[in-house]
């Protein structure tokens, strides 16, 4: 067990864990086993989410496709079956229940004379539980969840919590620990300027980055540029991109650049980060920061946000917000919105959700 749950914490997921968990000859609380996974049927897709809403809210977890219920038999999956989606899918069937507050990781591995199976990693939860955000489908003549229900991993089941102590508890507990990183590259570049890392050379997607520069381009009316798409598909990439292109080109005077990003793919795993940005005192230090203004950020919030106004307004600038859509502060999107009607040079807001 602990051996999993080390590999839980590490964000592991590959061929020898799916060995190991094949072997294990039951279900636990980190990890279930499926013969087989339906992504076109609504009550498949709805179950799928409660486990993987179940394990998140307790230590995280592993769902392993190809092994049979009760006899642990691993059959595999036909590759194609398995290839018929992809990790962009299932978060967003997901997403579609919970809202985007977590992602699974998804891989191909071949186990036992290279039977074919799916391993879904289900990462611990960073900060509250989370519930859902609507009803699911129709099962007989009741539903299968309810908005608003919690699930968590009791020993081999996905149980509801039904009960105020059961909620009480889970709700306080702290989340569990995983190997954190810094959200590494975010620095300050120079007087003014604080960009994402530099990106590798842009492939493909001329057409979206030209749309996205011509929307920032202070003639237009519009403040506010969102890239929006599915989970990995390189909205930061692009974003990052054309931030950097704005750079060199001093289109603005000022560039902030913060991530909100938890998560972060690696070649065999999730690497967890650090996120900068969360809540409304990550972007006033921010803009403080990246203009001098050092030994204010020792001032109380409401000082700071008076004089990152202040700054704000006095320049022409492009504040640059990566995965807004985790962020649940609603005075980020206050500041934001009085940002963009009182600011009187040509100032612009870009997000990636």
């Amino acid at each position: 067990m602990e051996s999993i749950r080390q590999a839980i914490r590490s964000g592991r997921i590959d061929d020898e864990l799916a060995s190991e968990l094949s072997t294990k000859g039951y279900e636990s609380e980190l990890w279930d086993f499926k013969e087989n996974i339906n992504l076109t049927d609504a009550i498949s897709k709805a179950e799928l989410v409660r486990d993987c809403a179940a394990f998140h809210n307790t230590e995280g977890g592993y769902l392993l496709i190809g092994v049979k219920d009760k006899t642990w038999e691993v059959t595999g999956v036909s590759e194609d079956v398995l290839r018929s989606f992809d990790q962009g899918n299932i978060n967003n069937i997901i997403h579609s229940y919970l809202g985007e507050r977590f992602g699974v990781a998804y891989r191909i591995c071949r186990i036992q004379n290279n039977k074919p199976v799916g391993l879904i990693y289900i990462p611990p939860r960073i900060g509250r539980p989370v519930i859902m955000q609507k009803n699911g489908p129709q099962v007989e003549r009741d539903l299968l969840f309810r908005q608003g229900d919690l699930y968590i991993r009791s020993s081999d089941s996905t149980k509801r919590v039904t009960n105020d102590t059961q909620f009480e508890t889970l709700w306080n507990r702290e989340s569990f620990p995983v190997s954190m990183i810094d959200s590494i590259g975010w620095n300050v570049v120079e007087f003014g300027f604080r960009l994402p890392p530099k990106p590798e050379p842009l492939v493909g997607r001329l057409g979206h980055k030209q749309k996205v520069l011509d929307s920032l381009d202070s003639k237009n009316r519009w403040w506010i540029t969102s890239i929006e798409g599915l989970g990995g598909v390189g909205k930061t990439a692009l974003a990052s991109e054309i931030v950097w292109e704005l750079y060199r080109s001093n289109k603005f005077e000022s560039i902030i650049s913060v991530t909100a990003k938890t998560r972060e793919l690696a070649s065999s795993k999730i690497v967890a980060l650090k996120p900068e940005l969360v809540g409304i005192d990550s972007i006033v230090d921010a803009i403080l920061e990246t203009n001098g203004f050092h030994n204010e950020l020792q001032s109380p919030l409401s000082d700071r946000v008076e004089i990152a106004k202040q700054i704000l307004e006095m320049t022409e600038s492009l504040i640059f917000l990566d995965n807004l859509e985790t962020v649940d502060d609603v005075r980020v999107f206050e500041f934001l919105k009085k940002f963009t009607t009182t600011n009187k040079s040509a100032g612009h807001i870009k997000t990636t959700t």
